[in-house]
């Protein structure tokens, strides 16, 4: 439930939003995120080895907009790595 909760104030173009939360009857609860067609980050760095300078200077500084707007909620992201981090439609970081 705190997770859900964090999900929801968490509004920034560089962070998953979530569409909605379902529950069974066994109290799990589920998240439904947007739809990221770029896979993750880890995958795009296989695929696209080596990346260009200019490509990974706009992924690190969109992780570190996302980063210090997930700070300035007093929230610490305990699970920073390649394969956490979605690629959007646009070549975005999410």
């Amino acid at each position: 439930e705190n997770e859900e909760t964090i999900q929801r104030i968490l509004n920034h173009p560089n962070i998953g939003q979530l569409l909605c939360t379902m529950t069974n009857p066994e109290h799990d609860i589920f998240f439904a995120l947007e739809y990221f067609p770029g896979g993750n980050l880890s995958a795009q760095l296989m695929d696209i080895f080596p990346i260009s300078r200019a490509l990974m200077a706009k992924y690190v500084a969109q992780i570190v907009l996302a980063l210090r707007f997930i700070h300035s909620h007093c929230i610490v992201y305990r699970d920073l790595k390649a394969e956490n981090i979605m690629i959007d439609a646009e070549d975005n970081v999410k």
